[in-house]
């Protein structure tokens, strides 16, 4: 799913008045905390810096030319993104009760996405230490 499409989707759902720049600022926070949290922490491939060395991949900041860019967590777990953004709309409304809600959902869907991605991916195993 594109970040373009994600902000289709919440504009259409909950209306807000908010620069679309902000909201990619928010989609980026959200996918650099998948990328550390999630996908770091498990086996993953190294990438070519362009030099033909292969380093570690880092995550880049998305910005408003970024529309088309992928994000991160499959289509199929995209209320991820819908559900953060609602939240940081009812957040920055100073809307209490919605944004509670909001969160509510967004911990939820944030758990199954990271619930899925631990069930078919496996953990960078740390090397065990004697003493």
């Amino acid at each position: 799913m594109t970040i373009s499409e994600v902000l289709a989707q919440v504009d259409e759902v909950k209306p807000n008045t908010y620069d679309e720049n902000l909201k990619i600022t928010w989609l980026s926070e959200l996918d650099a905390r998948v990328f550390n949290e999630i996908i770091m922490t498990h086996e993953h491939e190294l990438v070519d810096d362009g030099e033909g060395n292969l380093v570690e991949p880092t995550f880049t900041v998305y910005t408003e030319s970024d529309e088309d860019e992928e994000l991160i967590i499959p289509t199929e777990y995209a209320d991820v993104y819908r559900n953060y953004l609602y939240a940081k709309i009812d957040f920055s409304n100073g809307e209490s009760d919605r944004f509670t809600n909001s969160m509510i959902m967004f911990n939820s869907s944030y758990q199954d996405f990271a619930n899925h991605f631990n069930s078919t991916h496996k953990p960078i195993q740390k090397p065990l230490k004697l003493f």
